[in-house]
């Protein structure tokens, strides 16, 4: 297991100096890890996350077994991600805890790779007017939701665990929501089979959100349109008990 853990971390390397460029190399190809290193993370500090990543990838390529190769590699992620490059901090990430998986930031780097994928789904509207989409992407959604469990699971003590926690709630939502829009999209277009079993995929697998009384309502208009009284009723009655405010919207 050892030896294969070895192997994946010289292949790394090798992929890590392919991608830098000559040119890269030939500009810190005199100076010592320390050097670089330092000044990477007073660039770094500095809020110059371009040249700090230069630094970082440099040390990667010219030290990879030096004694700052694996800060580097941690501070490299965070440069990534600082400087809007989130795909290059996914990667990073990842990269960080394939080669360390027992190391003592691993959590860290899990919880970036999350944040970072999270983040990639965060359009310019999102970020800028707070405006949130339910039809859109979830590919990268999904992976942070999983990256996030992941971190939880593995390290529930962690101190990006709480944070963790609740960027699971907000994309249970966000998914209950996505879910919800497909299953009024197949109601108005009057494919009423499709949008009960949309809005029953919300009321069985994202309970506790705030999608929940809206998709059960849809959920008796349809079953009442395709003539299934017992379903309908079934969720009548759920409204009934949970959401007796909601039992008006049933009537078109």
């Amino acid at each position: 297991m050892k030896l294969v853990k070895y192997f994946v971390f010289i292949i790394t390397i090798i992929v890590l100096s392919g991608c830098a460029s000559q040119s890269l190399l030939e500009k810190y190809r005199n100076q010592s890890d320390q050097q670089i290193f330092v000044a990477g993370e007073k660039k770094m500090l500095d809020g110059d996350m371009d040249q700090a990543s230069e630094h970082f990838e440099a040390l990667q390529a010219l030290y990879p077994f030096g004694p700052y190769a694996r800060q580097g590699q941690l501070d490299i992620i965070y440069v990534y991600y600082a400087g809007g490059d989130y795909a290059s901090a996914e990667a990073a990430s990842q990269r960080y805890t394939h080669l360390y998986p027992m190391g003592p930031n691993a959590d860290y780097a899990l919880y970036m790779q999350g944040l970072a994928e999270f983040t990639q789904s965060i359009g310019f509207f999102q970020k800028h007017f707070a405006l949130e989409r339910a039809d859109r992407d979830l590919t990268s959604y999904q992976k942070a939701f999983a990256t996030f469990v992941q971190l939880i699971q593995r390290y529930p003590n962690s101190l990006y665990a709480a944070d963790a926690h609740t960027r699971l709630v907000y994309l249970r939502e966000v998914f209950a929501q996505h879910y919800l829009s497909i299953a009024d999209y197949y109601y108005s277009r009057k494919a009423y089979v499709a949008a009960a079993e949309q809005a029953a995929i919300v009321v069985k697998h994202y309970q506790r959100t705030a999608a929940v009384p809206g998709a059960l309502v849809l959920m008796v208009k349809a079953y009442q349109k395709i003539n299934l009284p017992n379903q309908a009723n079934d969720a009548i009655a759920i409204l009934k008990l949970n959401y007796p405010e909601k039992l008006a919207e049933i009537k078109d």
